[in-house]
This record gives structure tokens, sequence and C-alpha cells, in this order.
């Protein structure tokens, strides 16, 4: 089995790894890496529902979709990563206890009072520490999950902090637990514990990536997961509400997006207008449901005369 630490920590870099190892190699392997503050979103789910956005966007948060499914996690650098990918092992696909096995194993001679709950959570004293997740191709299966050590709980429920009602979405939503740290159970730091579950494969290659592996890794990055349409792009239709007090006054927006377009868009509220706000929805009916793209279309427009005192910033603001 081939064994290292990913010293990078750059979430779109580190699941780019993730994908290089799965597609690329054909070794057994175990990964071991960290991530500077960001939100790390299922395959399956609707990015928008999952991430309180004004918070990701004020604190410059990455947001990366992962090739496994399961739900959104945040991470930082109090958290430790691991990753096993497994050859000529289908049949252990959705075994979340065999990969578990080791990490738990581990924590339990640390006194962490350890469990598998459910399907792909682990737990002490009902508290979860750990998300798993998985995903199959061909023969091979690649589990991975996180350890909670120290992480920002605050910045973590901020992020995650969707208010039900502003989404509306068939995407496959997470499901919030109640979460501890480590820290509370051991001493050990992410780097230590790396090194105890290393010990575990004594006969392990201890072998981090090649130069020419580190360029491939780059190529997947910038044609995956440094784009928009991976991360936040689905083809479920979806609906967002905003409302915000604007120097203009009271502002609703409610939109309607499909295959990534806005597909219907509603602005309401106790504003004043010199022109129809029905020729501003309009002109913004069928643009990319993106910040970028929406943006250059409201800066074309004289938004004051539909609202206001309204600032482009003031509508992305509602829109999104």
């Amino acid at each position: 089995m081939r064994i290292f630490f990913q010293p990078t920590t750059d979430p779109a870099f580190n699941l780019a790894v993730e994908e290089y190892l799965l597609y690329h190699t054909d070794e057994d392997c175990l990964m071991l890496w960290q991530n500077d503050k960001s939100i790390i979103v299922g395959k399956n789910q609707n990015t928008a529902a999952e991430i309180n956005r004004a918070f990701v966007t004020e604190h410059q948060i990455p947001v990366i979709r992962r090739l496994t499914g399961g739900g959104a996690v945040f991470h930082d650098l109090g958290n430790l990563n691991y990753t096993f990918i497994r050859r000529h092992a289908r049949d252990s696909f959705n075994d979340f206890a065999l990969f578990s096995k080791p990490v738990i194993e581990v924590l339990r001679s640390l006194g962490v009072p350890a469990t598998l709950s459910g399907r792909n959570d682990l737990l002490a004293d009902g508290k979860k520490f750990s998300g798993n997740a998985q995903v199959a191709y061909g023969d091979s299966v690649l589990h991975h999950g996180t350890l909670l050590f120290s992480s920002d709980m605050s910045m973590l429920s901020k992020a995650l902090n969707v208010h039900p009602l502003k989404v509306k979405s068939k995407g496959v939503a997470s499901v919030r637990s109640r979460v501890t740290n480590l820290c509370e159970y051991t001493d050990c730091t992410p780097k230590s514990f790396a090194k105890l579950l290393f010990d575990r494969f004594q006969d392990g290659d201890n072998r981090p990536l090649s130069d020419a592996e580190i360029i491939a890794v780059e190529n997947i990055k910038k044609e995956r997961y440094d784009t928009w349409e991976w991360n936040y792009g689905t083809r479920l239709p979806y609906q967002i509400q905003n409302t915000a007090y604007l120097s203009a006054g009271l502002v609703t927006a409610e939109v309607s997006v499909a295959d990534n377009r806005i597909s219907a868009v509603r602005i309401s509220g106790d504003f004043f207008g010199q022109r129809e706000i029905t020729e501003l929805e309009e002109k913004l009916t069928g643009v990319l449901y993106q910040d970028e793209a929406l943006k250059v279309v409201l800066d074309s427009l004289p938004l004051n005369e539909y609202i206001v005192g309204a600032t482009p910033l003031d509508l992305l603001s509602i829109l999104l």
C-alpha cells in the first residue's frame, strides 16, 4: 500500500489528488491531508442549498465539490482528512465499517469512545466528529473521511447555516448532527494522529507525489475543481428567496433557477422607482446564475431608475 501525508492545504488541489490516485494509478493507497478553511459539498448536492452564501463570501471560504456523495462538511486546519483507495474491492463499496476500523482502533487506543453510527458517521458520546463517504470506479473503491480535532465550531455552524425557507431544492440535503472536537477527549493533534495511523501500515510504501504527478494533478484541478460549473452548477431546478433592508427600502427577490440559469425572478418591496420593475426582471431572466454573469448585467443597467438608491452589489446580495 502506498501511504503519504499530502502537505498542500489547498482544498481544490487535494480533491484533485484524490481523483488522480483513483483514476490514474493502480495501487492501494492511504493519503492523509488537511485543508485550509473550506466547504466541501457532496457530488449530488445543490451547493446553494448547503451554504450560507453571504457568510462564505464575506470570509472568502472556498466551496469545492467532491467526487463522493453524502453531505456538506466544513474543513479547516483543525481537521485531519484520510483517504483509502482499495483495488479489486468493488464488493466492499458501502462497507463503511471495514474502512473505518483502523481509524476507530487508533482512536480507542487514545481513550476516545469512538463508534460507527448508522451508515457513515463516527461518534463519541453520541456526538459526531467524523463524516465518511465513498465512490466506486471500476473495481476500485475510494473511501474518505474527516476527523474534527480542533475545528472552529463557530465558523462551521455559520458557514453551513442555511435558513430552511431560503432555498427550495430537489438536491440531496445534508443532515445536521451534533458535533464535537476530538480535543475534548485526547491531546493528540492531527499530525501526531497521522503518525499513529501510518504506524498501523508498517509495510506501507511512504511515497509522496512525484513532480510528474503534481503536474497531472494541477491539470485536473484546473479543469474541474477550479470551475464554477463543477462547484456550483446543477441541472436540478430550485428557488431562492432573499429579503434585505436596503437604502431604497425593504426588497425581496424570489428567483427560480433551472439548468444553471434564472428561469424566473420576482422583485418586490416598499421601494420607489421610475421604471416598471418587470423590465428589470425580464432583463435578468435567462442569465447564468453566477456572481460574475449577474454583475455584468447589473452593471449595464440604470438600477437607480428601477429601485431608487440601489447598487449592483445591493441587487447581488438579494439575488444570490
